[in-house]
Formats: C-alpha cells, structure tokens, sequence
C-alpha cells in the first residue's frame, strides 16, 4: 500500500524528496519542515490541486458583483502592504486600507466591500481547516496502513497478489 502511495504521489509530480520524508516519517512523530523548504512542497502542482479537489473554496453564495469587490478589496490590500513594505520606496504615512476602500467605494461602499471580504475569508478559513484536517486523516490512513503492513505481512502480500 506505502509503494502504492508513493508511486502516485509520484505520478503527481511530488518530488522525490516529498515522497520520502512523507513516507518515512511515522504518524506518531512530527516532522518540523522549515518554512522554506515547506514553500517548495507546497508549490508542487499535485499538492494544490489534490488539496483543491479535496477541499474547493465555496464562493458559491456570492453574487458576480460580490466577487468583484471581493476581488477589488483583495487587491487594495496587496497594493498597500507592497507600498508599506517596499524596500525601496519610503512613504510616511501610507493611506490605510480603510481609507482606500472609503475612497473607492465611498462610506456605505466600503462597509459592504468590509462584509464581503469577511465573508470570503471566512470562507477561506473554512477551506483551510478542511485541507488541514485532508492532511492529516491522509497520513493517519497511510501510518495505519503501514501499521497493518508490519503486524500481518501474509495478508499484505496477499493483497498485494490479489490485485495483479
């Protein structure tokens, strides 16, 4: 079952050193993956589609206008923390997002852009829990696997011979 995992986390694109540290790493010990290094793995395609399938963002109760401003809000904030913490250009006071969202969609506008990005993150949130625990019942199912591999290894051949 483990070769099994591993040949599609393979097929996949997880690379080798992905599918190594996931396989010999046993469910009952953490492995602390650097920042850096966990970058890499989670900028494997494999990864964010099979997290994707598992576990889509539901935006689905918003309308095509929500997901606009959505979308227009998001970008506000990208554009303040680039200016605010640009390296390479200094503004001493950089307007709030506050303050650019009351300009873009005035008063009453933007405690509705407000609303609808707290909508959206919570919906965002509600994803991340769910890939959170996709993670985690995985490693469960292939640490038990193993465990069962290693307490009865004439069935897992067995099995292993049933499907050939």
């Amino acid at each position: 079952m483990l070769d099994d995992m591993a040949e599609f986390l393979s097929s996949m694109g997880a690379t080798e050193e992905f599918v190594r540290l996931s396989m010999s790493t046993p469910a009952s010990q953490i492995e602390l993956i650097p920042s850096d290094k966990m970058s890499e793995f989670v900028a494997v395609p494999f990864y964010e589609e099979w997290l994707s399938a598992r576990c889509p963002v539901d935006y689905s109760s918003f309308t095509e206008e929500e997901l606009r401003v959505r979308d227009r809000v998001y970008e506000i904030n990208y554009e303040y923390y680039n200016e605010f913490q640009s390296w390479d250009h200094y503004t001493p006071e950089p307007r709030s997002v506050d303050v650019r969202l009351v300009e873009e969609f005035g008063l009453q506008g933007a405690i509705e852009a407000g609303a609808i990005k707290a909508r959206a993150d919570s919906a965002y949130r509600a994803t991340e829990f769910c890939r959170f625990v996709a993670v985690h019942k995985t490693r469960q199912d292939w640490a038990e696997s193993k465990s069962s591999a290693i307490a009865h290894p004439d069935e897992t051949e067995r099995s292993r011979s049933d499907e050939k």
